[in-house]
């Protein structure tokens, strides 16, 4: 049987997901505008990171320190992501 909670679980979970699938093609979008930069990659990686972290630090309760330990487990999945991987909608689970 299914409970109230679950559902309302299950719908924050996707909501979660859909916003996180336009930030990340957001900011993929950003390459093709900055194509011509050599640097454009690096930065808009690096901005989008830092752009997060300053989003969780000003709404949210989260300290720098549980920033620093997300930062830690999104580098362990990107560590068994496969070395040839480089589409747009590959993102680690």
């Amino acid at each position: 049987m299914t409970t109230t909670d679950q559902v309302r679980d299950f719908e924050q979970d996707a909501r979660h997901e859909r916003l996180s699938d336009a930030v990340t093609k957001a900011l993929a979008g950003l390459s093709a505008r900055y194509a011509r930069n050599p640097e454009a990659p690096f930065a808009i990686f690096e901005g989008g990171v830092f752009g997060g972290a300053v989003v969780l630090l000003s709404r949210t309760n989260t300290t720098a320190a549980e920033v620093a330990d997300l930062l830690e487990e999104i580098a362990e999945q990107f560590r068994s992501v496969p070395a040839d991987v480089g589409a747009v909608e590959t993102r680690p689970n």
